[in-house]
């Protein structure tokens, strides 16, 4: 017999925010009742004019806040797992039928919850792939309208879908199902309610079955939050290290220590040989063509000078190139160093061209974002990303204005175009009127919405462009009578540059397919450069040359053969950054199924004393304590990323 898991789940909240507004009425297309609505409205509005108070007294009552109410049922039928959602609305008394929702219709509110819908947690067989086979419910229709105190600008995607890919909680592989009972459909001024749903997540694949013991630490916390925690105790295993996640740090052969790489900005890096000496010594009596470098479980080609000989010398430098990085959590890339069993990836080497005819510049694009205001209700997703730039609003002027100032390489002239694109949302009620000037001259205009999510795009000629000292004015006006809030998110600047090194430095590309020689200025030596196109594998680009102008400058010479669009990097020796490099240790102990506490303190490096000083009050009344700093963690489970 099949095992049911059902579970209900209550919403309560100590305080309610109400929005003072009035009742307003709608009949919507082909709606049975509406001559018999009509007629109720006149006498209801004939009833209150002859009470005024009455009606003063109603138009203060506010609408009505209804919070969810979910009943949840699981049951496996072969290889599907159901499950089964019963949704009520209450208020902070009793619960609402479809018939007085339909009634009450615009004076009704809906809590934050029941947009979010409910995520349930979901254990699932180790090795299945989960897709969702079918879905079925009636949903009933209700006319309302998205008023100030309603939540603007919702499109909800689907009423069922998987929330990102399988992971594993501490030894149960689990999926992540968002339901949406309700979906609001603003344009078309309706909810579509879905007090019944009913969603078959189909199991595909083989796997074994382990019935599981219970765990004593962490078998309530199971049953807390698996909705299917039955099924889930047969199917739990302890996770294989290549589903943890990026997983924990590669390790050295032997219990050799490894060796954490923190690098700042992107880019060629070398790693001297003094700081090898220093944290790793036993390695200089190792074969130095064993030196292997990760970033997570990739592996990542390096260069070892002077590893022909066997040994690691003095002078011997190791050179990697660290590609871009989009961790906004982390202010560093972390990459891995250790010595292994087998010869590690290194650089390959791309032979000398010939002769070919000079470009003058490449295609580039400068991406703006700061993180000023959070917005946890936009976009309306666990997943995306709430930080966003700035936000204006017009002020009783029925205006507002600011102004974004920024830089750009140096430009390659011409007739040319470049192309500005931004992201902006609607927050608020109303249509706003957005105006753009880039140094002073007018882009363009174009309206958003309330809920409205646009990424507009503007073509101007490229001579409008400045090297340094650009500024976009953003300016926006009310229309109408209500006001929305603009939300900027972020701005690129799509633009043709010169070969032109900063600081000894030069991030390049080629964007024609073929034979082209690339003259880069700006060097005060003759720079390294490397094929990135393939930034795990990168190419050393031979047969560099240079010649110095009267400026005393050099300008590097190659010559670049793809069969597509390339990239490079360039770097004097002299400029190439040294990453921050520590010794970690061969093997971590938080993977160890063996280790226990009774009492577990998480701590940055920086308050590590104060963190033993407490863990040693908790020792003396008798709890085992244990101090875990934070970086130690990442190691584990993250290969080192924050």
């Amino acid at each position: 017999m099949a095992q049911v898991s059902r579970r209900d789940t209550y919403l309560s909240y100590d305080t309610v925010g109400r929005k003072q507004t009035g009742y307003r009425n709608r009949c919507g297309r082909g709606h049975t009742g509406c001559s018999f609505l009509r007629i109720l409205f006149l006498l209801l509005v004939v009833g209150l004019s002859l009470n005024p108070g009455r009606a003063r007294s109603l138009e203060a009552a506010g609408p009505t806040l209804l919070y969810p109410h979910y009943v949840t049922e699981t049951r496996l039928e072969g290889r599907e797992l159901v499950v089964w959602v019963k949704t009520a609305f209450w208020d902070e008394q009793r619960p609402y039928s479809l018939d007085e929702i339909r009634a009450l219709g615009p004076a009704l509110a809906f809590h934050d919850d029941v947009w979010r819908g409910l995520t349930l947690l979901l254990a699932i067989p180790p090795q299945a792939a989960v897709r969702i086979a079918g879905v079925r419910g009636e949903g009933q229709v209700v006319d309302w309208w998205f008023t100030a105190t309603a939540r603007r600008g919702l499109e909800t995607p689907a009423v069922a879908e998987l929330v990102g890919p399988p992971f594993w909680f501490r030894d149960q592989r689990v999926q992540r199902l968002r339901l949406r009972p309700v979906l609001a459909e603003e344009r078309r001024q309706r909810l579509l309610l879905h007090p019944r749903l009913e969603v078959r997540l189909a199991l595909e694949g083989d796997w074994n079955e382990h019935p599981a013991r219970p765990d004593p630490h962490w078998e309530s916390l199971y049953q807390q939050v698996l909705a299917n925690y039955g099924d889930g105790l047969r199917w739990r295993q302890i996770p294989p290290a290549s589903e943890m996640g990026t997983g924990a740090a590669p390790l050295s052969a032997n219990g050799i220590r490894r060796l954490r790489v923190l690098v700042q900005e992107p880019g060629i890096q070398r790693i001297p040989y003094a700081q090898i000496a220093a944290l790793a010594p036993e390695w200089l009596e190792r074969d130095p063509r064993h030196l292997q470098m990760y970033r997570g479980r990739e592996k990542i080609a390096i260069l070892v000078e002077g590893e022909e000989d066997g040994h690691l010398d003095t002078g011997d430098d190791i050179l990697f190139y660290a590609p871009p990085w989009s961790h906004k959590a982390s202010l560093a890339d972390v990459f891995w160093l250790t010595l292994g069993a087998d010869k590690g990836s290194r650089m390959a080497v791309r032979p000398a061209a010939g002769e070919a005819p000079p470009l003058p510049g490449f295609r580039d694009t400068r991406h703006l974002e700061e993180a000023h205001i959070y917005y946890s209700d936009l976009p309306m997703s666990e997943d995306g990303d709430h930080w966003y730039w700035a936000a204006l609003r017009p002020g009783r002027s029925g205006t507002a204005t600011t102004t974004i100032a920024f830089a750009l390489a140096p430009l390659a002239w011409g007739p040319l175009d470049a192309t500005l694109r931004l992201r902006v949302l609607g927050r608020d009620l109303g249509t706003l009127l957005v105006h753009l000037w880039l140094n002073e001259y007018p882009l363009g205009s174009f309206s958003l919405a309330d809920g409205q999510e646009a990424t507009p795009s503007f073509v101007l000629p490229h001579f409008l462009l400045r090297d340094q000292n650009n500024e976009l004015r953003v300016l926006v006006s009310r229309q109408g009578e209500q006001t929305n809030t603009l939300v900027l998110d972020w701005l690129e600047l799509e633009y043709v540059r010169r070969y032109e090194a900063k600081a000894g430095r030069l991030e390049l590309a080629v964007d024609w397919p073929g034979s082209w020689r690339v003259d880069m200025n700006g060097f005060h030596e003759l720079p390294w450069v490397w094929d990135v196109t393939r930034p795990l594998q990168p190419a050393r680009v031979m047969d560099v040359r240079g010649r110095r102008g009267s400026d005393g400058l050099l300008t590097a010479t190659f010559v670049s053969t793809a069969s597509g669009r390339t990239r490079y990097t360039a770097c004097e020796p002299g400029a190439t950054p040294t990453p921050q490099v520590t010794a970690a240790p061969a093997q971590n102990r938080l993977r160890d199924p063996a280790l226990q506490a009774d009492y577990l303190i998480l701590t940055p490096s920086d308050l590590r004393p104060a963190a033993e000083r407490l863990a040693a009050y908790r020792r003396s009344q008798g709890l085992q304590a244990m101090v875990v700093e934070l970086s130690e963690v990442y190691d584990a489970f993250n290969a080192g990323v924050a």
